[in-house]
């Protein structure tokens, strides 16, 4: 299942990735939500990021101490967790206020696309993300907004890399809206949402979401 069709917009909206769906994807696919909901579905996704093969995904889940990351352009930097024994290994040297002001820009992010508040949800993110388009980004979340009613749950929050201008935090998230039938359609998945300081606040750059279960 290829989350970047039109008909896969509750999909999308689970890993927080609103961009990366050009115009001709979207023109294509025009068939309910229902269209293809159990079929094969992508291993990581970001808003331009390419897709792990198998091999790279079972490498991640075998190693007891593993650095993750997604490769990007020369312009870009990587986005990268580090796992130890299997968990996330926090960052250490974060300062006790830019974490909390950190995990505060995490929750206002999440709360906007739960309140589908588009003015809300354009003020989390950077005038100059890398790693997807803000104008395409918007558009298509007021999309969503407009046509489904999806709940975003975000637990096990953590900030694993920092500097002083760019943050990564790790969480799971759980995406749950129901579809054309009536059925709940529930998803979740390890995301990694990078933040870059632009005017002494903490802005979303880039998402990626590395490994989906459908329920």
């Amino acid at each position: 299942m290829n989350i970047k069709k039109w008909l896969l917009v509750p999909v999308c909206a689970l890993l927080l990735v609103a961009c990366g769906n050009d115009d001709s994807t979207t023109k294509e696919n025009t068939g309910s939500v229902n269209d293809g909901e159990n079929a094969t579905t992508s291993n990581a996704v970001d808003h331009s990021i390419k897709d792990k093969t198998e091999d790279e995904k079972n490498d991640v889940t075998k190693s007891e101490k593993s650095a993750v990351s997604e490769e990007t352009s020369e312009d870009d930097q990587a986005i990268g967790f580090e796992m130890v024994d299997g968990k996330t290994k926090a960052a250490t040297n974060v300062p006790a206020e830019e974490e909390k002001a950190l995990r505060q820009a995490f929750d206002e992010y999440i709360a906007a696309l739960n309140a589908e508040d588009i003015e809300r949800y354009s003020k989390t993110l950077s005038k100059n993300p890398t790693g997807f388009d803000m104008e395409e980004d918007v558009e298509y979340q007021k999309l969503n907004f407009e046509n489904f009613d999806i709940k975003h749950t975000a637990k096990d929050v953590n900030v694993v890399q920092y500097n002083e201008k760019e943050a990564q935090l790790l969480a799971q998230i759980t995406v749950e809206v129901e579809l054309d039938n009536g059925e709940p359609f529930k998803q979740a998945a390890r995301t990694n949402t990078v933040f870059v300081k632009e005017d002494g606040k903490w802005l979303v750059t880039r998402v990626a979401a590395i490994g989906e279960k459908m329920e």
